[in-house]
């Protein structure tokens, strides 16, 4: 059991007391629709955690 669900594709915990928040507009999605370029750049290794969380938590 734990407070949050941490990996969502391995249902990790099992048992959880919140429920994950839906992220509905990114900052990405805001600033393409300002008309405004985006640039993230990490090692490779955080490759997946940087667009991980700039895509709302969305692979």
């Amino acid at each position: 059991a734990g407070l949050l669900q941490y990996d969502g594709d391995l249902h990790v915990p099992s048992h959880y007391l919140v429920e994950p928040p839906t992220i509905d507009h990114t900052m990405g999605e805001y600033l393409a629709a300002e008309g405004m370029s985006c640039f993230a750049i990490s090692e490779t290794q955080k490759f997946g955690h940087v667009t991980f969380f700039w895509n709302g938590n969305r692979s």
